[in-house]
């Protein structure tokens, strides 16, 4: 008899969607009820050709998919699904009584992220489908951290660009490319979130106040000569 879950564990994976593809009724009856009591939403096809269509539309977060069926067999299935862009990245996992090391390697070539032999043992059914959803999270969580950062980048570029374009307007008589050459209107991006020209101006500030003094002298000695 197989249990389901604890609440909190079968809560987060309630979102989880499984499509199973077995050409045996029996099969499918049984795989569909575990999933189920594991918390997964499941589709079902009895053929290749009808997992495709389904695939394409449910867009699942994981297949399992027998190997022998009348038509088109699992390989072939196998070899559409990763043909199409709007499945080509479904994790898929083959069930089958052919064991031989020719077919296993095979699968493996075609894209699958397991193979599982018949009969099943639902216990490892179940956790090698855990252990491959948990893969899936994993790989998208860090896709979008990293879809984050590149917008994180770009965004401050552009408010570096945007504050260099308006340092050199508001101030003519400054050239960006002069001061650029000393660090003055250069902007941290790549230090900081916050891209400003209030440093540049206090920098140019000090300057200014520091080279003051000396044009004075050199004035008052002028008039002395």
């Amino acid at each position: 008899m197989v249990m389901p879950p604890a609440l909190p564990e079968l809560a987060a994976r309630r979102e989880a969607t499984i499509l199973i593809v077995d050409d045996a009724a029996d099969n499918l009856a049984v795989l569909r009820k575990l999933m189920s009591q594991q918390g997964y939403q499941t589709f079902v096809a009895s053929n290749g050709e009808r997992a495709l269509q389904i695939a394409r539309r449910v867009q699942p977060d994981l297949i399992l998919l027998d190997v022998v069926m009348p038509g088109m067999d699992g390989f072939e299935t196998c070899r559409q699904l990763k043909n199409h862009a709007a499945t080509q990245g479904i994790p898929v996992v083959f069930m089958s009584a052919r064991t031989e090391a020719d077919d296993v390697v095979a699968g493996f070539d075609l894209g699958a992220v397991d193979y599982i032999s018949k009969p099943l043992r639902l216990a490892e059914v179940s956790a090698r489908v855990r252990s491959q959803l948990q893969i899936r999270s994993r790989s998208e969580n860090q896709g979008e951290q990293a879809e984050r950062l590149r917008t994180i980048v770009n965004n401050m570029a552009e408010a570096c660009r945007s504050s260099r374009r308006t340092a050199a307007s508001s101030s003519p008589t400054r050239p960006a490319t002069n001061t650029s050459a000393t660090g003055r209107a250069s902007c941290p991006a790549a230090r900081s979130a916050s891209c400003s020209i209030r440093w540049w101006r206090a920098s140019t500030s000090t300057t200014s106040n520091a080279t003051a003094p000396r044009r004075r002298r050199r004035t008052a000695m002028a008039r002395a000569r």
